[in-house]
């Protein structure tokens, strides 16, 4: 293409033409047919005045469309206009287009393939010009095969052509038309067809996943269930051996004559080896009723033993070991492990390992077996632990309630 300013032919480089053509494969889409519109494009080095339009191939002497629908995406030909029979040509669009702009099929241009025959008259070349040199006044003979600076043969001066000598030699060509046939789907089009892919492909995946964790979480449900008659029975075992423990203690207490802070635990420390087969039973009874009573909370949250353990363990020596406070502690372990709702958590342990767990809700009443332990816990245990160590308080109110404890 000739340049504008000094006449030059200029070829444009492949990334520049597929960077104009990319920019019209969008607006091709949303431009009213046969409206044409101007613009300057600045890319790769160039400045481009473009003029462009959306209408179908035509003749360029009689302006009769071509007709398009008889001629087959990649047909590389001349054709001919049905009205005028002036010829033209068309041809597929080159690869290296079809790489930057996907959907340019098809090229049409108003120059044939086959060059017209030209009759020879003998004045087909532009005739020479003469000039004299500026700096000599020699003779300068200015052919079309001369450059536009050339050197004159008496003084060796380089010599620049003026414009009119030049364009008399070399007549600018006259704009031509060309047409690009766009077919399927543009490169903005493919890019958000593959969002929305990977859209849809991201939310099948996660609903593949939510529905295998909610298989998971059913099938733990069902085990946890299974699991819920040893709970209750080892909750109330340990009811059961708490409130026996908390009789005998009374019955230990009122048979003393004196009561004295460390009476009881001496009557018992009296009884040997027996009293320590007791204490080692009891341990492993109490042991062995969280293990079991945590056992369908833990199956069903599916929540690894750090959260196990902050949920039911934890709690166990605050409730058993402090007197009143203990106390209070059970019962609100209690309460919550009955209702069972827990809030999302984040536990840190080892000031390294930092983990979160979302919000869960038992809905088959997995946590009260283990709330029925801490309320064991919470009363039998808390006066057994009371009487070992302040007997002479406890006594008396203990008797007196007796009746009705018992």
């Amino acid at each position: 293409m000739p340049c504008g300013f000094c006449l030059n032919n200029v070829t444009l480089p492949e990334k520049v033409l597929a960077g104009v053509l990319e920019c019209f494969e969008d607006k091709a889409l949303h431009l009213a047919k046969g409206a044409t519109q101007r613009t300057t494009l600045i890319t790769g080095g160039f400045t481009l005045a473009v003029e462009y339009r959306k209408q179908m191939p035509r003749c360029e002497k009689c302006e009769a469309k071509f007709p398009v629908a008889d001629i087959a995406l990649g047909t590389d030909s001349d054709i001919s206009c049905v009205q005028c029979g002036d010829r033209a040509s068309t041809s597929p669009v080159p690869r290296w287009l079809r790489r930057h702009v996907s959907s340019a099929r098809q090229y049409y241009s108003s120059e044939p393939q086959t060059p017209t025959e030209v009759v020879a008259t003998g004045h087909n070349d532009p005739t020479p010009v003469v000039m004299t040199c500026p700096q000599c006044a020699g003779t300068l003979r200015v052919t079309e095969a001369s450059e536009r600076i050339m050197r004159c043969e008496y003084c060796t001066s380089d010599v620049f052509l003026p414009d009119a000598i030049w364009r008399c030699l070399h007549p600018v060509k006259v704009l031509q038309e060309w047409f690009i046939r766009f077919d399927g789907p543009t490169q903005k089009q493919r890019e958000q067809d593959r969002e929305r892919q990977q859209q849809r492909d991201h939310e099948a995946a996660n609903q593949r996943a939510a529905q295998l964790e909610q298989n998971r979480f059913q099938k733990r449900t069902l085990q946890a269930i299974k699991l819920k008659p040893r709970a209750w029975f080892a909750a109330l075992a340990m009811w059961a051996g708490l409130c026996t423990l908390l009789r005998w203690q009374l019955s230990v207490a009122t048979s003393l004559d004196t009561i004295l802070p460390m009476s009881i635990i001496n009557a018992i420390a009296s009884a040997g080896t027996l009293a320590i087969v007791l204490a080692l039973a009891l341990a492993l009874a109490l042991v062995t009723s969280i293990w079991w009573t945590s056992a369908p909370i833990h199956k069903t949250s599916g929540y690894d033993s750090d959260w196990q353990i902050f949920v039911t363990w934890f709690w166990v020596p605050f409730t058993v070991g402090f007197p009143v406070i203990g106390a209070v502690i059970g019962l609100v372990r209690a309460v919550i492990l009955w209702r069972g709702k827990f809030s999302s958590a984040t536990i840190t342990t080892n000031n390294t390992s930092t983990r979160s767990y979302e919000a869960l809700e038992f809905k088959h009443g997995e946590g009260r077996p283990a709330a029925l332990l801490f309320l064991a816990l919470a009363l039998p245990g808390q006066l057994c632990f009371i009487l070992l160590i302040a007997p002479h308080h406890a006594v008396p109110i203990l008797i007196a309630y007796a009746p009705w404890l018992f």
